[in-house]
């Protein structure tokens, strides 16, 4: 009591800052889209972020001195100034595609709370378990909900066809009452359920350290059943960063830990993945693999036309939609369980070829400079499109794109110049670079750093390396 009473005002700004941050990242590993809590035109996520941003204002005067020494920062003022030249470009552009792009890149805003508020390795184990415990949240949320499309799927579909905009979770059936393909709009954070996961493991000590491997076996299963390829990259580039960090930095008891904590998940998953299937009568781990697979079998099959698994409560089983690239229409044929996974891809490719043809077409026409923000892509209904670094170079040119990789470059040289961190505090950097080089190889798949919830992420580990770097001196 009286630590609080001897704190200042900026102090107390302080804190409600990084609570308000932590509330805000909470929100993206389980909520997905922001928009569940909706007041007027406002989600709760640009609620909290306007929040944060407004509180932080007399904590951002404290530190100009600190801030505008930061040599990234002024790697992100080049972007924002770019990004400002781009909207300005783009006004003649799709006025719905032009508001999303500046609303995503609105964003990059979070940067100066993140680094102002992070300024403490205790702070930064706080908001790591915080979202850690957040991701374990929508992992077991992953597993309960896939033991009940099962269990009850006539009301698990009514259910989920009560958000028609699919805000938190996208569900298509993998095989018609037995496997959905559970893809939340979180689940990319469940890596940081297991990125984490390990980095507490390894430096804490005691018998409750263990459920770490737990939550990791969790969230390894939440990816799983999301059956997405783009989230298997960020999965597989995540553990091959987490791996490389702990094996270059680690010390040999660290190491071990290491090690051990990967074993017991292994098992944990296994124990969920084969116990799950032989209750429901599947083998969760060959679906997955048939959807890797089905990749490399479309490339011949896909036309202008082909067919889709899909399931509504109104409508008969074992129904599919046909998907063409200028209409949708329904057709009561029976679908072959096993071909399901491999129609899914099918459509999904060709859609993505088309889109990527465009994209590629509007590159050739200006690859230096873009065409502004707000450029829409013709082939998709919403003008929108998938492929996150072809997106940014047809709407701020190859410039574009080298600035905002700037930053990353940033933080891989920091990691591997031994003046910049020491080997523990890379340990903690490495786990959320880990999980930022996962979001940029899904992003080339999928929109993810270019909106809310990979930009935020983005803004956190910035801040994250910025004071861990200068720990020794200002800080710890």
């Amino acid at each position: 009591m009286k630590k609080l009473e001897n704190k200042s005002w900026l102090e107390y700004c302080e804190m409600l800052v990084f609570a308000l941050l932590c509330v805000l990242m909470a929100d993206c590993c389980i909520f997905g889209s922001g928009r569940t809590i909706m007041v007027g035109s406002f989600g709760f996520r640009m609620i909290l972020v306007a929040l944060v941003l407004l509180v932080s204002v007399p904590v951002l005067v404290r530190d100009f001195r600190f801030l505008i020494r930061k040599r990234v920062l002024w790697l992100f003022g080049i972007l924002a100034a770019w990004l400002m030249f781009q909207a300005i470009r783009g006004v003649a552009n799709d006025p719905s595609v032009w508001a999303v792009d500046v609303k995503g890149y609105c964003y990059f805003f979070m940067l100066l709370p993140a680094i102002c508020v992070l300024n403490s390795k205790h702070r930064i184990h706080k908001l790591m378990k915080v979202m850690l415990y957040a991701s374990a949240t929508l992992a077991v949320a992953a597993l309960l909900l896939t033991y009940w499309y099962k269990c009850n799927h006539a009301l698990f579909v009514k259910i989920y066809f009560m958000d028609p905009q699919e805000l938190i979770l996208d569900l298509s059936p993998l095989i018609d009452k037995i496997v959905p393909r559970l893809y939340f709009r979180s689940t990319n954070y469940l890596l940081v359920g297991c990125a984490f996961s390990i980095y507490f493991f390894v430096v804490e000590s005691g018998k409750f350290r263990w459920h770490y491997p737990v939550i990791t076996g969790l969230c390894l299963f939440g990816m799983l059943v999301s059956y997405t390829r783009a989230v298997y990259l960020a999965a597989f580039i995540t553990a091959a960063v987490v791996t490389a960090v702990f094996m270059i930095f680690g010390l040999r008891k660290i190491r071990i830990e290491f090690w051990k904590h990967l074993i017991a998940a292994t098992l944990v998953f296994s124990v969920i993945t084969v116990g799950l299937g032989a209750i429901v009568g599947t083998n969760y781990i060959e679906h997955g693999i048939r959807r890797i697979v089905a990749t490399f079998g479309t490339e011949e099959e896909t036309t202008n036309q082909v067919t889709m698994p899909v399931a509504e409560p109104e409508k008969a089983e074992n129904t599919i939609q046909v998907v063409s690239l200028s209409n949708v229409v329904w057709t009561e044929e029976p679908v072959e369980e096993e071909n399901n996974a491999e129609m899914m891809t099918v459509g999904s490719d060709m859609i993505r070829a088309d889109t990527l043809q465009e994209l590629n077409g509007w590159i050739r026409m200006a690859p230096i400079f873009g065409h502004g923000l707000g450029k829409a892509v013709a082939c998709r209904y919403d003008g929108l499109t998938e492929y996150v670094y072809h997106e940014m170079v047809m709407k701020t040119g190859i410039v574009g794109l080298l600035i905002y990789m700037l930053p990353v470059l940033w933080l891989i040289l920091s990691m591997v110049n031994q003046k910049h961190l020491s080997k523990p505090h890379k340990l903690i950097a490495g786990c959320w670079l880990a999980v930022l080089m996962g979001y940029m190889g899904f992003s080339y798949y999928n929109p993810y750093m270019n909106a809310s919830l990979g930009i935020l992420f983005y803004c956190c580990t910035i801040g994250v390396f910025v004071n861990l770097k200068c720990g020794s001196k200002k800080y710890n």
